[in-house]
């Protein structure tokens, strides 16, 4: 992908703070890795990408091995970095016109002032995380956005966080359950 990709590794805290402020001041835009990892970089103000497991990575690689073959295929001439886009307007971050993409836009609109919990759902390659973060955007919350890729998650603890659990459901399971 013509990305430069450094590996480090660290023990203790401070070692994860030292390298992740070394890479910082090498020119390093993004940190991938655990969450002790992620928590140094977002206190030196990059980027972090949260691995669960070495499963995760796999999908990872899978996904953006096969979104390169889909650019080959549609004709894209190269791979590039690009600059990270520029905040949108609410209306420019959807592209489309269609009766659909309307009834889309209308829903943000219709859900982003609310303070509540908002499940979107659709076929692999839909936009949905473009939905989500435009109805972030729409709902003048404060804080960065953060995706999660809920398939990289077992079932079990999906469900659980989603839906809760009774005590003793699982070890670790907490008293009074959830």
């Amino acid at each position: 992908f013509g990305l430069d990709i450094e590996h480090r590794r660290f023990v203790t805290r401070e070692d994860a703070r030292d390298c992740i402020a070394d890479m910082r001041a090498n020119g390093i835009e993004v940190i991938v890795g655990t969450g002790m990892a992620i928590d140094h970089a977002e206190q030196v103000g990059l980027p972090g990408v949260l691995l669960y497991s070495a499963d995760s990575v796999r999908q990872a690689f899978e996904h953006a091995l096969e979104l390169t073959q889909t650019l080959a295929r549609s004709g894209a001439s190269s791979l590039r970095r690009r600059a990270p886009p520029k905040r949108r307007d609410a209306d420019h971050a959807l592209l489309g016109d269609s009766a659909a993409m309307q009834q889309v836009r209308e829903h943000i609109a219709l859900y982003a002032p609310y303070d509540s919990t908002v499940l979107i759902t659709g076929a692999t390659g839909t936009g949905k995380e473009l939905v989500a973060r435009q109805l972030h955007s729409a709902s003048g919350r404060r804080g960065r956005f953060v995706a999660l890729n809920c398939g990289a998650i077992s079932e079990s603890l999906l469900e659980a966080e989603l839906f809760g659990y009774n005590e003793g459901a699982f070890t670790g399971a907490r008293r009074g359950g959830r």
